[in-house]
């Protein structure tokens, strides 16, 4: 009687050296804010060209956008990390992606997974600060975002105003630079609608010195700044982690 599941002639078949398709595992989302997000995945292309999309949807099993990682296509035969930044999102909504791999040997999806924004809870214009921020960047998100030092000057186009926002992610920002201050804070909101300069999501944004004196930069930073601008949720490197919000 023929057994299908068991053959002699095929036990020593080897096939390793066979085309694969890729494989494909979801991970968890990160810098999740009020807007933006980052979709994150592992792909392995086994040696062949291999495209890597996103999906991504606010129902379950329906995506109703797509796009490529940042990282696609992929050569090789390792797992490889694949993100792709998104924004333009709505606040406190839950969206739901998997990652998709494809190649001429086959296809392959990663399990759904989800994550829900954060409530944007601010008024006015809002702009990003980042320790990898740039001056010429739009700052508004975190993708483009500025530099501090870019955030409080007003000479820039545009600048904060009377009841703006600016999201300062988290990092260490240095206020001194060889004893001398690095920030020239020049921007002013108004009387009852100040411009609001706080931590974004809970993140540790750190204002540092960096040069070992004792003294408190953030105290020095409010009486610097005014009554009109109000600093919320820093850090001072030198004392206490406190929220500033008696500036």
């Amino acid at each position: 009687m023929w057994d299908a599941g068991y053959n002699d002639f095929l036990t020593d078949v080897d096939i390793s050296g066979l085309p694969l398709p890729p494989t494909a595992t979801t991970s968890p989302a990160t810098y999740v804010g009020d807007d933006v997000a980052t979709l994150n995945g592992i792909v392995n292309p086994h040696s062949a060209s291999t495209t890597v999309r996103f999906v991504w949807g606010t129902t379950s099993g329906v995506y109703t956008d797509s796009a490529s990682a940042a990282e696609s296509p992929l050569t090789g035969s390792s797992n490889q990390s694949v993100s792709k930044q998104l924004t333009s999102l709505t606040e406190t909504t839950t969206y739901y992606y998997r990652v998709r791999a494809y190649n001429a040997n086959g296809t392959a999806q990663g399990s759904e997974l989800n994550f829900t924004t954060l409530t944007g809870g601010v008024t006015g214009n809002v702009y990003h600060v980042a320790t990898t921020g740039s001056n010429s960047n739009s700052g508004l998100d975190s993708v483009h975002a500025w530099t501090l030092e870019r955030a409080i000057d007003v000479t820039g186009t545009p600048h904060p105003v009377a009841g703006d926002t600016v999201w300062v992610h988290g990092g260490t920002y240095n206020t001194y630079r060889e004893w001398t201050p690095v920030w020239n804070c020049t921007i002013s909101g108004a009387d009852g609608n100040p411009i609001v300069i706080r931590n974004y999501r809970n993140q540790a944004a750190i204002i540092s010195q960096n040069i070992g004196r004792p003294v408190c930069t953030l105290r020095g930073l409010c009486v610097a700044l005014g009554d009109r601008v109000q600093l919320n949720g820093l850090c001072s490197q030198q004392w206490l982690c406190v929220e500033c919000d008696w500036c």
